[in-house]
């Protein structure tokens, strides 16, 4: 499975109505509510690539954004990170 990682603001220009349709109107942010993680294929539709045919052959799409693979270390270390992670520790008061 894949995700891609955007800006807020991109996620912003989606109307409410079809983030609710896809069931993503509550995606995980980031601890600076900066950025948010969802599923390439939600992203595909709502922002669908162009992709490049080089003569016979279909070359894969580019994104504005980060993409990540799960499971992969890569994408574990991104949740684990201090951008994704709070991190916040229980006190007994």
């Amino acid at each position: 499975m894949k995700f891609i990682e955007i800006p807020v603001e991109v996620y912003d220009l989606i109307p409410e109505e079809t983030k609710k349709q896809m069931s993503i109107d509550s995606p995980r942010y980031n601890v600076y509510n900066t950025k948010i993680i969802m599923h390439l294929t939600h992203y595909e539709t709502l922002f669908p690539s162009d992709m490049k045919i080089d003569g016979e052959e279909i070359t894969e799409p580019t994104y504005p954004f980060p993409v990540y693979t799960s499971p992969s270390l890569e994408f574990s270390n991104l949740l684990a990170s201090e951008e994704w992670s709070s991190n916040e520790e229980e006190y007994d008061i």
